[in-house]
């Protein structure tokens, strides 16, 4: 239910503001396996947050022991946090918090300690990876064709390509755009227009009819 106020901004609740030194602050110097751990969302843009916290770590889902290691480490500030493995995601501005287990960050000026060290995994995305994230069906019923670097080569570290032939109005390419790049992570053009100067121009049909082609 809604809750009308008669001051802005309102007056009913106080709202609690968490700043990225409180955080770092509450952090062990250590963590019991050598990951390398980025602390994502707006926290990270503006040094402070009315939310949760997201942490993200490199390579496989974080195991259960991790995530609720993370939630605890946060409790004491009367807020969640959550882990994932999307560090790769173009979406997030992240810092890097531990390397190799190590806590890089100096909780009084906020500065590295240490340049971080290379990440074990190219900042790529995979055609692997994005092929898995389709969904049976979209809402548009109309084709799509994957195309670009990832098809060409299995691989991008620039953004993703979908090429459909029937020709969509603005607002459809705008809301298939935010559509794709959300589910994958990457950021994603949609068009209709083939690039000649960049043939050959490889073509993966991902949906017909808004029905995925291969399962």
């Amino acid at each position: 239910m809604p809750i009308y106020v008669t001051e802005c901004p309102q007056n009913v609740a106080e709202i609690k503001t968490t700043t990225l030194q409180d955080v770092v602050r509450i952090l062990p110097d250590f963590l019991l396996e050598p990951l390398n751990v980025w602390i994502t969302g707006k926290i990270v843009q503006f040094g402070r947050t009315d939310g949760n916290l997201i942490f993200t770590v490199e390579g496989k889902e974080p195991t259960p022991r991790i995530k609720h290691l993370f939630h605890t480490f946060v409790s004491d500030l009367g807020i969640q946090g959550t882990v994932d493995n999307q560090w790769k995601n173009q979406k997030f501005v992240a810092l890097r918090l531990y390397d190799n287990g190590k806590l890089i960050i100096d909780k009084n000026t906020l500065q590295y300690t240490k340049i971080p060290s290379p990440t074990k995994e190219p900042a790529i995305v995979t055609c692997k990876e994005v092929l898995e994230k389709l969904p049976d069906t979209i809402s548009w019923p109309i084709t799509l064709y994957l195309t670009g670097g990832i098809v060409r080569c299995g691989w991008s570290v620039n953004d993703l390509d979908i090429i459909t032939f029937e020709r969509q109005d603005r607002t459809t390419l705008v809301e298939l755009r935010n559509f794709f790049t959300n589910l994958f992570g990457w950021k994603t053009d949609v068009g209709f227009t083939i690039m000649t100067e960049r043939e050959p121009v490889y073509l993966y049909k991902i949906y017909e009819q808004g029905k995925k082609c291969h399962q």
